[in-house]
């Protein structure tokens, strides 16, 4: 998500393309609070916005932490170190250590990768129009502003959730008065393989959530308490932190996806699925790509998996999705590409094989139709596309 550096945050360590930023590894200070008899266990401080000098001198990821260091805290109930109260007061930057860990997916059917974490305190910022290749999740913890996608504009504030999704152009902009502070991160998310039975109510809302046209969704403060485990478990880093990092993972984004979802017309999960003939011939296809994207593949070769001619085969399937075969192929492989680019340090030569181009030229011309870039832009960019112009930071 970038961001007017100027006016917001000045990073002391890397910066993502889209202003998700890493840290330097050494947890930051945490800060005790001076009367643990006066502050509940889940209580969040907002009304004490800016933080004294602590011995670190700063705050991974943020500002510099001086005497006008917006770090914002929550309170916690992990067990302190010896001689310190239990309940200590996390700044809630420590959130932004979550991008030290990687973290991959797994939701019903559905694979993917949290890519970024980050935090903005509650200053006067905007970004500017852009769009990403990824899902992004922002969540509200304080003040209001505008949330500006696909060429509307929604008021949001404290307790809200809004979404991006792939391809979507948006924009955020802090009110002056009352500015926002958010929570945000992104994720990868693909449907890799076939649909278990067990698995039929989530995969239901994990699709409903990718199809959903709802971008913003009014006082989720039920999510902030994650956000907040999240924080916490990254903070004090105890035996099994990754394990728990990953369940509350898992929440979040069904958390997210229940948000904006009308869940009311989803199917019953223990409602056996309809199997017509054509939608068992359809889920055979697709099975049959997502196991052999990585080679050469024909519609004749499809075709005969299914025992049809090539013409009523790619009939059947263009009835059932909405498009060819070989165009769902085409889309599946830079799917996946995309991830690949995002995720490992194959070459841009590596993840074309991968994908079933041997010819990486073929491969690299697909991916530019595909998603607008090259394959080594989008690497860069981490798969963000700026939409316009927008003033330099300083």
């Amino acid at each position: 998500m970038p961001i007017n550096a100027a006016d917001t945050i000045v990073p002391e360590t890397d910066m993502h393309a889209d202003g998700g930023r890493l840290g330097s590894g050494a947890p930051a200070a945490i800060s005790w609070h001076a009367d643990a008899t006066t502050v509940d266990d889940s209580t969040v401080i907002l009304d004490d916005l800016f933080a004294k000098r602590t011995d670190a001198g700063s705050v991974k990821g943020g500002r510099a932490l001086g005497d006008h260091a917006d770090v914002g805290e929550i309170t916690t109930n992990q067990p302190g170190a010896p001689g310190l109260p239990a309940r200590a007061v996390v700044p809630r930057q420590h959130f932004l250590d979550l991008n030290l860990l990687s973290t991959d997916i797994a939701v019903g059917s559905f694979t993917g990768e949290l890519l970024h974490w980050g935090y903005i305190p509650p200053d006067p910022w905007r970004n500017y129009l852009h769009t990403h290749s990824f899902f992004e999740v922002c969540y509200c913890f304080a003040g209001k502003g505008i949330f500006r996608i696909l060429g509307h504009d929604h008021q949001v504030g404290t307790g809200d959730v809004f979404v991006a999704r792939p391809g979507e152009p948006h924009e955020i902009i802090a009110d002056d008065d009352d500015p926002l502070g958010i929570y945000f991160w992104s994720y990868t998310l693909v449907p890799m393989q076939e649909q278990r039975p067990e698995s039929r109510g989530t995969d239901a809302l994990l699709r409903a959530f990718v199809a959903s046209v709802i971008k913003v969704r009014e006082h989720r403060r039920s999510m902030q308490r994650v956000l907040e485990l999240l924080t916490e478990e990254i903070a004090y880093r105890q035996p099994g932190y990754t394990e728990t990092v990953k369940a509350l993972v898992v929440t979040l984004i069904l958390d997210t996806a229940r948000a904006v979802v009308a869940l009311a017309a989803l199917p019953d999960p223990l409602e056996p699925p309809a199997r017509s003939t054509e939608e068992a011939l359809v889920r055979t296809i697709i099975h049959y790509l997502r196991d052999n994207h990585g080679r050469p593949i024909s519609l004749r070769d499809v075709a005969a998996q299914v025992h049809l001619s090539e013409r009523h085969c790619n009939r059947v399937f263009h009835a059932a999705t909405g498009q060819s075969i070989m165009r769902f192929l085409t889309t599946l492989r830079m799917d996946i590409a995309a991830q690949l680019l995002l995720e490992h340090e194959h070459s841009i030569k590596e993840v074309a094989r991968e994908c079933g181009y041997p010819d990486v030229h073929h491969f690299m011309t697909r991916f530019r139709q595909q998603t607008g870039l090259t394959p080594t832009s989008y690497r860069r960019t981490r798969g963000t596309v700026f939409l316009s112009p927008h003033p330099a930071p300083g």
